[in-house]
């Protein structure tokens, strides 16, 4: 997995339904595996932007994506993540597509893969 870049903020955000409450308990953002069952640990980024496997997805900018009418929901809550001491687990999926020479399906998103989890303790706001 390669390295988030150095020139990009430090922060990306996160959005769902989930409380913070729900969030802290399970102590930050866990992947969900194949339509919510056991995690595939072989899933490829281009394989978690056509569905997310094994790898907790969130955005440079999480207000100029797809899932727009997710945030404008009364119960979504936005999740500022502080990518401290995790920025060499973080994978720029744009970056990953370009590198392999593909079209990436999705490429207004700014997406941002982790791999695994996204502990409690980078989560900022």
């Amino acid at each position: 997995m390669k390295a988030y870049p150095r020139s990009q903020p430090s922060f990306i955000g996160q959005f769902l339904p989930s409380p913070p409450e729900e969030i802290w308990a399970s102590d930050g953002f866990i992947c969900r595996g194949t339509r919510f069952g056991p995690k595939d640990d072989s899933t490829t980024y281009d394989e978690h932007v056509t569905w997310p496997e094994d790898l907790v997805s969130a955005n440079k900018d999480p207000f100029r994506n797809f899932w727009g009418p997710i945030i404008d929901s009364p119960k979504s809550k936005v999740y500022q993540i502080s990518l401290a001491g995790i920025e060499n687990r973080a994978l720029d999926i744009d970056e990953a597509y370009r590198k392999d020479g593909k079209q990436h399906p999705r490429s207004n998103e700014g997406e941002i893969a982790m791999k695994d989890k996204i502990p409690w303790s980078n989560v900022q706001g």
